[in-house]
């Protein structure tokens, strides 16, 4: 019903990226001393958290909340089918080649991706989406308190 009375959101990927891209590779906790040598850098993120999905599922493991777990695994899995995804894949699905599409069509379908910004997806998607339920239900492994479901939604007052 909530669906039908308010619609569904106008999506920004580009402004979804823009948004998360400090989120990965920092997860909260005990933070680690890399030593001098350390690959890449002992300052990089990666060298802190060199695979994000490892300390997600651990703290998803021990969260009292069950659907928790059941996002994290279906996410990790979607993550290792296509995760490798670089930014632009979309647009090879979308070539002219080999589709019966007009010419309006098709600039209609060019409109529309550089609005919504669908060219800047890539396969850390699953990471972010992952990384942002955990954010809102608590790093509980490391020390933060349990968090709830929002069922807000995330509508701005031009989407309503």
């Amino acid at each position: 019903m909530l669906y039908v009375a308010r619609g569904r959101p106008n999506l920004d990927v580009r402004a979804f990226y823009e948004g998360t891209e400090h989120l990965l590779h920092k997860v909260p906790g005990t933070g680690t001393s890399p030593a001098a040598g350390t690959l890449p850098e002992p300052s990089s993120g990666l060298a802190q958290t060199p695979n994000t999905w490892l300390p997600i599922i651990q703290s998803a493991l021990v969260h009292p909340n069950t659907h928790l777990c059941k996002a994290q695994r279906a996410l990790a899995h979607y993550s290792s089918l296509y995760g490798a995804r670089r930014k632009g894949w979309t647009t090879v699905l979308s070539a002219p080649e080999g589709r019966t599409v007009s010419p309006t069509e098709l600039a209609r379908e060019e409109e529309a991706e550089s609005k919504v910004g669908i060219k800047e997806l890539d396969g850390t998607l699953f990471l972010r989406v992952a990384i942002l339920i955990q954010n809102r239900l608590g790093w509980m492994r490391e020390g933060e308190p349990e968090g709830k479901w929002d069922f807000h939604g995330f509508f701005s007052s031009r989407d309503a």
